[in-house]
């Protein structure tokens, strides 16, 4: 939905993937097929002057649904980003803004900090902190793409 220079948008996602080890165990079987399913609902205003504003949340259930799920199978994913257009004729936007992930082992916002990079309608290149990434769109369905992000240990 778009009205007076806000967006509120969503999606949801699922996948599965499909383990096979070679192996004969209980463990094993346990671990041969997950289903991931998220929902993200955000918000994005122009704020003013070229900067915008935008924040998200996205719920996400990753489980083998063999037996019944437990707390460490939800997690929470939450950002918010302002943003501005810095070099129009590159399609170079930056972003800073914090987020909250329960994938992470401590309880903490984590700042962000990056350039996002669109040389074209195909390529996505996200450098910054505390994530890179880069994406590739193969077809209207298809995207192909490498997100590199630091976990850290407590």
């Amino acid at each position: 939905m778009e009205k007076s220079g806000f967006v509120i948008f969503q999606r949801l996602n699922y996948s599965k993937t499909n383990i096979h080890y070679g192996l004969e165990s209980l463990s094993a079987n346990e671990l041969e097929s997950f289903h991931s399913i998220a929902h993200t609902f955000g918000y994005s205003k122009v704020i003013k002057k070229g900067w915008f504003l935008t924040a998200f949340d996205s719920p996400n259930i990753s489980s083998n649904f063999n037996s019944p799920v437990n707390f460490d199978e939800l997690h929470l994913l939450g950002v918010v980003l302002i943003s501005k257009l810095i070099i129009k004729k590159k399609n170079l936007i930056l972003n800073l803004g914090g987020m909250y992930s329960s994938q992470i082992n401590f309880p903490v916002p984590i700042p962000i900090a990056g350039l996002l990079w669109k040389p074209d309608v195909k390529w996505n290149i996200d450098i910054g902190f505390p994530k890179l990434t880069v994406n590739y769109q193969v077809s209207s369905s298809t995207s192909l793409g490498e997100n590199l992000f630091e976990e850290w240990e407590n």
